[in-house]
């Protein structure tokens, strides 16, 4: 078999979708999964984000779906459980896509905003697809607003994830309301053991796809990865000169902390350069609408923590910047997954400070490959470069020197305040 959507195992209707909506070649995991979806067995797989994943499960999903459309039961035949509200609505938009000539429709249930939507839209169509949030969900099956009991497809998007925001004993309750015999797939980013416990407890007889480790191998054939050493003083200074340098396409920054986000917001606002944040502590609404804004281009530029970021399905992000790098190797691969999506070109740029190196030496080994140290910039550092900071000494001669360099004076202010 080929990699081409032409030769995949797809019936004609769905190649056309595929074609329709720009997939031309099969990613990995594309290939793998969706023969053994549409052969109606367990899947435990492990794929980047940005790899085509999604419509890994979603094209054998609506094709199943098609074939029991007939069906006029109001019970959903298919569900899909995601971490976030953010997630759930992209999949929704995804699935409407995908089956704007098909008599199947999809239901996307979530908090943080009125239920009464929702609830409409549930009594209006007959929903072969239930896209949620687990939170509530909950609600809507204790209430006895919606059954599972016809669930003949069950997915969990993000499995990783899902378990990390503590959804473990929700997810196994709504598990128990579906019927035994089902299809049932995780996909997840990272596998550890507890996802490997859960699988064993939920799958059957699974199929396991790992397509992480070629997918890493041939990062860098798609992503122009740099790594500029500077002194976490001169990360805002050296941040700005990027902007100024990709000043057309979409870019998405990543920090570790809300209050970072929030502040780079507002050091480039006095810059004179727009962008928004997105954050865990934002409403529901506004984040809606920053994801919509930046989507649309009436934003280009996002900053970001991860967990607000983690199901951003935007497909022409021209660079992703590292203002701080992640603890973790896996959540570095997802962030630069965020370009380059599904085959595409992209950068990936990271800051790195002294204390940090030890983490991209981290990443490094994760990836299998060195990633490139850019000097060619003002801000270049030896003693960062070499993974130490600037010594505490340092810091005591700029201050009691403020008159003197008011600029160095107050970088070390704004960091003083984080």
């Amino acid at each position: 078999m080929t990699d081409s959507f032409e030769d995949s195992v797809l019936n004609s209707d769905l190649k056309e979708v595929a074609k329709c909506a720009g997939f031309t070649t099969q990613t990995p995991i594309q290939k793998e999964a969706i023969p053994v979806l549409l052969d109606g067995k367990d899947v435990l797989a492990r794929a980047q984000t940005g790899t085509g994943k999604t419509a890994a499960f979603l094209f054998p999903m609506i094709q199943k779906l098609c074939e029991v459309g007939k069906i006029k039961s109001r019970t959903p035949q298919a569900l899909i459980l995601c971490p976030t509200r953010e997630l759930v609505i992209q999949l929704e938009e995804q699935f409407d896509e995908y089956t704007k000539d098909m008599n199947i429709n999809a239901l996307a249930v979530f908090g943080g905003v009125p239920r009464l939507y929702q609830l409409n839209k549930n009594k209006s169509q007959i929903t072969h697809l239930l896209i949620a949030t687990p939170g509530r969900l909950k609600e809507f099956v204790e209430e006895e607003i919606l059954t599972l009991d016809e669930v003949k497809i069950f997915v969990l998007d993000e499995a990783d994830r899902l378990l990390d925001l503590g959804f473990k004993d929700v997810i196994l309750g709504l598990i128990s309301k579906l019927p035994t015999i089902r299809q049932s797939s995780f996909f997840t980013a990272t596998i550890p053991k507890k996802i490997e416990r859960l699988a064993q407890y939920i799958l059957t007889d699974h199929k396991k796809i790992d397509v992480i480790e070629s997918l890493n191998l041939t990062a860098a054939d798609n992503i122009v990865q740099r790594v500029y050493y500077l002194d976490d003083i001169n990360k805002k200074p050296l941040l700005k000169d990027l902007l100024d340098e990709y000043s057309k396409g979409k870019i998405l920054i990543f920090t570790r902390t809300q209050d970072d986000t929030d502040d780079i917001v507002r050091y480039l606002k006095k810059k004179k350069i727009r962008s928004s944040s997105l954050h865990g502590g934002k409403t529901q609404e506004n984040r809606l609408q920053t994801i919509k804004d930046f989507e649309t281009g009436k934003i280009r530029i996002l900053i970001a923590t991860d967990i607000a970021a983690r199901g951003l399905n935007i497909t022409d992000i021209e660079v992703i910047i590292n203002y701080s790098l992640p603890d973790n190797q896996d959540i570095y691969v997802h962030r630069i997954g965020r370009t380059a999506r599904a085959g595409g070109k992209g950068i990936a740029i990271s800051l790195c400070a002294g204390d940090e190196k030890r983490l991209l030496k981290k990443i490094e080994r994760k990836m299998r490959n060195s990633i490139r140290v850019d000097r060619n910039h003002k801000y270049h550092s030896n003693l960062a470069l070499s993974g130490k900071n600037i010594p505490n000494k340092a810091l005591k001669t700029s201050r009691k020197n403020k008159n003197k360099s008011s600029k160095v004076d107050i970088s070390f202010a704004v960091n003083k305040r984080k």
